[in-house]
């Protein structure tokens, strides 16, 4: 363990992921430093990985991160212990793998829609900014699968409340300064659009009586093992938590596919032969989503080079130590799936875009070496709804389009809530004929 002088907190608001990376190349798997207030340990090996995340009674959810509660509730990204054990076991299964055909036709039917407008942009020559239309098309995905039609009219509200609160979420946690009021009332003004839109579909909902096939449907009618529901609150918590980790993620995750497959041209005929041999230029159904076997693997290997969650920060509640590693009750530690899916030894070429790692041969060299979701009891409720997603995304895509990128050069990622791409991704589409 290597103990680094000073408060490194300016540092770190200035470049995140640089610093950190640093630190774990220049001085080893295990870093202690002064963040704020707070001590602060990254933990960069696999092995402490798994220590810190399958613990989640001395490892919480806290620290600077509650400064996402105002708008995460109680959600499940930021609750603890028995409420977020009771809570999990409500809402797991709704989002399990069994429960995927109920949700496949929507994911098909609102892609469909999309690359249909994507089309109509490549036959008028259209410049397209990708992230911005992944972000857009993911968003659509997940409020119809929470909400069903009802909010259509709402998407865009949302996507704009979800950006302003973002931005200033990802400015408070790493800020030196005093909060800036102004600043403040705008992510307020954000955080009570979202709730006037999801509030009150939870409550026309309920005062329907209707039935919907659709995820607030389930959540709406889950009981505990007391045979107690999900209060309005409670259920308002839980989806914004959906919406945003559901849209957010996985549109990064597919942009950054894109800018990698755009390195790799033979690999977006092979993309595009498979998605053509299992239905996508009109949409696959379940069977042959699941049969997107190199379209899964691109999407896999771009969350392992630019993971979308890419830091996974917990609060020690207690004194521990583990593999040389002293944790008092308070520190706070850091484990950075961005460290970890690039760390030489774990991985063959760390840095190359290599989809076929992920074939039916692979075989990784720890458990914790590849973490897009999280790991232990916490890891994400949503994954399989997330890998259907990208794989059914990417190939609906290919199959129509040709996705021609614009920039030079390397594209940096921006350290934020999750992990975009620093400027904005310009793409030339052309129409597959």
């Amino acid at each position: 363990m290597i103990d680094l002088d000073g408060d490194w907190l300016p540092e770190l608001s200035k470049d995140p992921l640089g610093t950190l990376v640093r630190m774990g190349e220049e001085h080893g798997d295990v870093v202690r430093f002064t963040l704020g207030d707070q001590r602060t340990i990254l933990v960069s090996h696999p092995e402490h990985a798994q220590q810190v995340l399958t613990r989640p009674k001395t490892f919480i959810k806290g620290g600077r991160w509650s400064v996402m509660k105002p708008m995460l509730g109680e959600g499940l990204l930021m609750s603890n212990g028995e409420r977020w054990l009771r809570d999990r076991r409500m809402i797991g299964p709704s989002l399990s793998r069994h429960q995927m055909a109920r949700l496949v036709a929507s994911m098909v039917q609102t892609t469909r829609e999309e690359v249909d407008a994507l089309v109509l942009a490549a036959r008028e020559e259209q410049d397209v900014d990708l992230s911005a239309a992944m972000t857009r098309l993911t968003l659509k995905v997940v409020v119809r699968a929470l909400f069903g039609d009802a909010i259509d009219a709402h998407i865009e509200a949302v996507d704009q409340a979800f950006a302003r609160a973002n931005s200033w979420l990802a400015r408070r946690i790493w800020a030196t300064d005093e909060e800036n009021p102004a600043r403040r009332a705008r992510f307020d003004t954000a955080i009570q659009d979202l709730d006037d839109v999801v509030l009150g579909l939870i409550e026309a909902r309920r005062a329907s009586g209707e039935r919907r096939d659709d995820l607030l449907d389930v959540l709406l009618h889950a009981k505990d093992a007391d045979g107690v529901g999900l209060s309005s609150q409670e259920l308002r918590d839980h989806a914004i938590t959906l919406l945003l980790a559901g849209h957010e993620t996985t549109a990064n995750a597919l942009t950054w596919s894109w800018y990698l497959l755009g390195q790799r041209p033979e690999m977006i005929d092979r993309l595009a032969d498979e998605a053509r041999a299992h239905g996508c230029i009109e949409g696959p159904d379940l069977t042959q989503s699941r049969q997107l076997d190199f379209a899964g693997r691109v999407f896999r290997e771009s969350m392992r080079l630019y993971p979308p969650i890419w830091l996974l920060p917990r609060l020690a509640t207690e004194p521990t130590h583990f593999d040389g590693v002293d944790v008092d009750s308070g520190d706070v530690l850091l484990v950075c799936p961005f460290i970890l899916h690039r760390k030489a030894g774990l991985w063959d070429a760390p840095d190359q875009f290599d989809p076929d790692r992920f074939g039916p041969a692979a075989d990784l060299a720890h458990p914790f070496a590849y973490i897009p979701f999280g790991g232990g009891a916490r890891t994400c409720v949503g994954r399989h709804f997330s890998l259907l997603e990208g794989r059914v995304i990417l190939a609906m895509l290919a199959a129509r389009l040709e996705i021609l990128p614009l920039h030079d050069g390397e594209l940096k990622p921006l350290p934020l809530l999750t992990l975009r791409p620093r400027h904005r991704v310009r793409v030339r589409l052309r129409e597959r004929l």
